[in-house]
């Protein structure tokens, strides 16, 4: 394993100092994108969107996606010229013949993740020609531990995306500049658009998914002594639960976040019921565009449930665990303070139940007041990757 360290190190070093030399006689107009690099992540969307928009538009782009991952395992790796695979580790980019011509004429490289060889990064980042942008995979509103260390930092990404004014005072409280921030919105919201249909979304389809914990990365085995897992045991096997399922016809569909699955082990199989629906998080995309109402803690695809105005019920189910890490608790600190921004937000099931009977009856239109407060999470609503591609281009 040293050995190999070492011979990546090389590799990297030389990758590196040949690109820096070549690129002074190569015209640099093509654009990478990648989202999680990792096999086990769920399905690629957020930078692909965007790809998919300058290839369709004729900007010249490369997409990356990881060996054995969701799009690899999709199309059986038989892709267009433009999407090249890689192994799952940093290191990878450098052992790639054809990365290496198409970094020749980059650009810029546009990341929903960032999860490629420090050294790459550097290289991105402090590269005269080449800005390294940053549109992540979700809006930052909730948790805000991301923010205080290097993983959203100004110092590792040029540029960064945002929806709206929330996410643009929340960089800039964090070292950001003004200039740096792009105020658009997703760009797989631009999916959501095309698939909108008119009376009740998803003839009474509820979506159920609450988002990972990091406290449960090394404690797999004993997670259910936390309250997360004893709190979401009882409502997915709640008899309430099943009552509504049988006299609305309610569908429940549950996924589970991929960190909650992958790396904290995680198996909702244990925990759930007849009545309710696993699906593969690689499905989400298309969960959350068939789905009438979201039930979750506070993942970050509330914001996808209030771009297409369906309403959404947060169960904080592990609020106050004094068994979480510090710097969850803190997370949950910080999400205590955002809560009057959001509409539903509940601590117990029978409250849940409560509100989810009252959307079911109301035909799964939003309150007036959810409206008004879903609005303000979005300063754009049409052509966003058309949009974005312009900002970036534009500079």
């Amino acid at each position: 394993m040293y050995l190999q360290k070492i011979k990546n190190c090389l590799y990297d070093r030389i990758f590196l100092y040949m690109l820096k030399r070549r690129r002074r006689n190569v015209r640099q107009d093509t654009y990478v994108f990648f989202d999680n690099l990792s096999s086990k992540a769920t399905e690629e969307i957020d930078a692909f969107t965007l790809f998919e928009c300058c290839r369709d538009s004729g900007i010249p782009a490369v997409y990356v996606a990881a060996r054995g991952g969701f799009l690899h395992r999709k199309t059986e790796g038989k892709v267009a010229d433009e999407i090249f695979f890689v192994e799952d580790e940093k290191e990878s980019w450098f052992l790639n013949e054809d990365l290496f011509s198409v970094m020749l004429r980059t650009r810029g490289v546009i990341t929903s993740f960032g999860c490629v060889s420090g050294r790459l990064e550097k290289f991105f980042a402090r590269s005269a020609n080449i800005e390294y942008i940053f549109i992540g995979h979700g809006m930052t509103f909730f948790r805000l531990s991301h923010l205080k260390g290097y993983y959203m930092s100004a110092r590792r990404y040029n540029r960064i995306l945002v929806s709206n004014e929330y996410e643009k005072e929340l960089m800039l409280r964090h070292g950001w500049h003004e200039k740096q921030i792009i105020k658009i919105g997703l760009p797989r919201w631009d999916r959501l658009a095309r698939k909108k249909t008119s009376g009740v979304c998803g003839g009474g389809k509820v979506l159920i998914f609450f988002t990972w914990r990091k406290t449960f990365e090394n404690t797999a085995g004993s997670a259910e002594n936390f309250e997360y897992m004893k709190n979401l045991r009882a409502f997915l096997l709640s008899d309430k639960l099943r009552e509504i399922k049988e006299n609305y016809g309610v569908t429940f569909c549950m996924a589970g976040h991929h960190a909650l699955t992958e790396q904290c082990g995680i198996d909702l199989a244990q925990i759930a019921s007849g009545h309710v629906e696993l699906v593969s998080s690689n499905l989400i995309s298309g969960l959350i565009a068939e789905s009438a109402l979201l039930i979750t803690d506070f993942s970050s695809v509330f914001a996808d449930f209030y771009y297409q105005s369906k309403p959404v019920i947060f169960y904080r189910l592990d609020d106050g665990d004094e068994n979480l890490i510090p710097e969850e608790k803190k997370d949950m600190t910080d999400i205590a303070s955002r809560t009057p921004l959001v509409s539903n937000v509940f601590y117990s099931q029978e409250e849940v139940f409560k509100k989810l009977e009252h959307y079911i009856l109301r035909g799964f239109q939003m309150d007036e007041e959810e409206q008004k407060k879903a609005e303000l999470f979005f300063c754009e609503k049409e052509g966003l990757c058309r949009r974005t591609m312009e900002r970036i281009i534009l500079g």
